[in-house]
């Protein structure tokens, strides 16, 4: 038997029709999201297909035509659908074993030594909360998405307040290594002026960076608010909820702010 490989023109028409028609389709599949997956969908699809395209017309060259052509034009349309299944596949095993990673580090991190203190300002009046508190991480922590932070709730008015600096001791980049990590979370109301907010804004000669933000009545409420109160803290994916050691009230950090040179307008 004469032994004769597959026409030629077979994987020379699918190769242009599996790259685009997979780069088309991840198009496709991105619309209305801020990932495009057009170039990937090429690179994890429309690649292997074509390679495993010419490799299926070497291997049928023992078959005579016109058995190897349907053959050859089969697997041209199969192989995109294949590797789409494996890819996507592979794609939630590695989530799978990320997510059962990431638990297992979170599950072994350990919060220590929270404590709590009044923010002063450059004058050395009370303008919001300082928060630190340690993080143990027995087998370090990848996914910087469950990385510490804190959250710092008010009662009275109920309110959260906003986050003004955070300090990370030793620096994490890209990952938290296994060891101790010092965090340092800063706080202050909403209501506070912008020179007080953004530290560059300290020297800055317009007036209005020195106006209170009291746009309504509960900025006014919470301002002038005397309760005095322990705060409740929140390290957020890590399970701890406490109240400050200390107590607070949103009217000294007012008064604080006048004196740190914060003004009405």
């Amino acid at each position: 038997m004469t032994r004769m490989k597959p026409p030629a023109w077979i994987p020379i028409v699918f190769t242009p029709l599996q790259l685009l028609g997979a780069y088309a389709t991840g198009d496709l599949i991105s619309r209305g999201s801020w990932i495009n997956f057009a170039l990937p969908g090429m690179l994890l699809i429309g690649v292997p297909s074509v390679v495993l395209m010419w490799v299926a017309w070497g291997l049928l060259s023992w078959r005579r035509p016109p058995r190897a052509t349907r053959w050859l034009v089969a697997v041209g349309i199969i192989l995109p659908f294949v590797c789409a299944v494996a890819a996507i596949g592979i794609a939630r095993l590695i989530e799978f074993y990320d997510n059962a990673r990431t638990a297992r580090q979170l599950a072994h991190a350990q919060v220590l030594d929270l404590n709590d203190e009044p923010l002063l300002g450059t004058g050395g009046n009370p303008i919001g909360v300082r928060i630190t508190y340690r993080v143990r991480f027995e087998d370090g922590l990848d996914d910087m998405r469950y990385q510490p932070f804190a959250t710092l709730h008010v009662d009275s008015p109920p309110d959260n307040l906003s986050v003004h600096r955070v300090q990370v001791t030793p620096k994490a980049s890209g990952r938290y290594e296994r060891g101790e990590y010092r965090f340092t979370e800063e706080f202050i109301p909403s209501f506070l002026p912008r020179f007080l907010r953004f530290p560059e804004l300290a020297r800055s000669g317009n007036e209005s960076d020195r106006c209170f933000s009291l746009d309504n009545d509960d900025m006014r409420r919470a301002a002038g608010d005397r309760t005095t109160q322990r705060l409740i803290v929140r390290i957020q994916t890590y399970g701890v909820e406490q109240r400050t050691a200390r107590s607070y009230a949103l009217a000294d950090f007012y008064e604080g702010a006048l004196r740190e040179g914060a003004r009405e307008c």
